[in-house]
């Protein structure tokens, strides 16, 4: 009978909210109505119109000042919803104190209050029967603050009571990827695969990202792989062993992982079709990999990577009119991407427009000053154009540092003994030399400069 009359109810306030007919409802009827539009079939204009008469019936009822915030928090209007719940006068006693603080906490979370979040979350907490309810709020809270030892410690009692619940995973990996504890991380996941679960993908899955970002790509390999023969259509898996793979060069390995990745994914192919083009880059097959450019872009013909990957094929196969044309098209769609301004001067290098080259070399170095191939590219620029000056007015700011990398002093060597200043030339390699001897290889390695390794004072100092 409960069931007929809930239904018979709620037809009849649709019919009255149609009418825009307020109708008087006893306080039972109404927390039937409102839960329904809240929890049931949430609509916010029905919600609206049952909270109006509600609060002018029932004007002190906590449960009604309760849906308003409800209400409130639906329609992203925090602020609101706060004042309705610092209406509630909460009561030790009271059955709906975890429930405000819970809302109180919601609302500042969603306002990036997080401080003040963590607070309520707290309280929350202290007069909940399952104090790790809401230790995972409290962690989110603290990530959002960068305070990543705080909010490990909280996902740490969200994971001890719910260690079911993967998805804390990728929490507490967050957390230690930003304190740069990997180790820690897969320490961990591995005890966990061992004890708590054998088969779980995404403990496997975040293995091979901590090794990744060790930079150990063929232990990745490994973890994506067990992860991919328990979750065999994880897109995001294959994705990233192609990542691995790509990295130690078993471009054909990556190519195949890709395409598998392709078979599961519901959108963003046209990155994983770019990532292929890729490898046939290195592969050096640049028709097969314009190819794939080509590709993706049919997808997403707004794709700035996409066009810019387009370019350095062209480039590579002499179709510099063709590179400059696509590169143009990647700074028009995203003009503060430094790599597309580096690209583009190394096109019109090709088709002998030097100044058009320094002009596009200084502003991708502009946009990343701390790029060290970028300096290195323009210095070898000047170089090339028998400019050592501009060289050297160019790195004298950087030489003189405290943390001065070696390969400036190197170059900053280079430049003066091109111009001339021989002692100068000395001086600063023997510098770069003291701060790193492996220099050597990267001069010798560099045929542009075989005068200046010839040099009987330069020779020395390289033996």
């Amino acid at each position: 009978m409960k069931k007929k009359f809930n239904h018979y109810l709620i037809r009849q306030f649709v019919d009255a909210f149609n009418d825009n007919k307020e109708c008087f409802y006893t306080e039972e009827e109404l927390g039937i109505i409102l839960h329904y539009f809240y929890f049931i079939e949430p609509d916010k204009f029905k919600m609206r119109f049952a909270l109006k008469i509600a609060l002018k019936q029932y004007k002190k009822d906590v449960r009604f000042i309760i849906y308003a915030a409800r209400y409130y928090t639906m329609i992203e209007n925090y602020e609101k919803a706060l004042k309705f719940l610092m209406l509630i006068d909460i009561y030790p006693q009271s059955d709906c104190e975890e429930e405000v603080y819970v809302l109180r906490g919601d609302c500042y979370t969603k306002s990036k209050l997080h401080k003040m979040a963590i607070y309520w979350y707290k309280r929350a907490a202290h007069v909940s029967s399952t104090k790790e309810n809401y230790a995972r709020q409290i962690g989110d809270n603290y990530c959002a603050l960068n305070n990543f030892d705080d909010a490990l410690k909280y996902y740490m009692m969200y994971f001890s009571q719910y260690a079911d619940d993967e998805s804390i995973i990728y929490d507490l990996n967050f957390c230690w990827a930003n304190l740069g504890t990997y180790k820690v991380a897969i320490d961990f996941l591995q005890r966990y695969i061992k004890t708590n679960n054998p088969f779980s993908a995404i403990a496997w899955f975040v293995i091979g990202l901590d090794y990744v970002a060790m930079d150990n790509f063929i232990e990745a390999t490994e973890s994506f792989k067990f992860s991919l023969a328990i979750n065999p259509e994880s897109a995001a898996t294959y994705f990233n062993l192609g990542n691995a793979y790509f990295q130690i060069s078993e471009y054909a390995k990556a190519i195949d992982a890709y395409q598998n990745s392709m078979k599961y994914e519901d959108n963003k192919q046209y990155v994983t079709l770019n990532y292929i083009g890729e490898c046939y880059m290195m592969m050096e097959e640049y028709d097969d990999a314009v190819s794939f450019f080509n590709r993706s872009l049919e997808i997403n013909d707004n794709y700035d990577e996409g066009y810019c990957s387009m370019a350095k094929a062209f480039n590579k196969q002499e179709k510099n009119i063709e590179a400059l044309v696509c590169i143009d098209k990647a700074i028009s769609i995203n003009g503060k991407e430094p790599d597309f301004f580096s690209v583009k001067g190394n096109v019109l290098f090709d088709l002998d427009r030097f100044d058009e080259t320094e002009v596009c070399l200084l502003k991708a170095l502009e946009l990343n000053p701390e790029d060290i191939d970028l300096r290195i590219g323009v210095v070898g620029f000047y170089l090339f154009m028998n400019e050592p000056d501009k060289g050297i007015n160019f790195l004298i700011e950087y030489v003189n540092n405290s943390d001065v990398e070696d390969i400036v002093l190197c170059l900053y060597s280079i430049c003066n003994f091109y111009a001339g200043n021989k002692q100068e030339a000395y001086k600063y390699l023997s510098k770069a030399l003291a701060a790193n001897p492996d220099v050597i290889s990267w001069i010798n390695d560099n045929e542009n400069y075989s005068d200046f390794t010839a040099d009987p004072g330069i020779n020395e100092l390289l033996h």
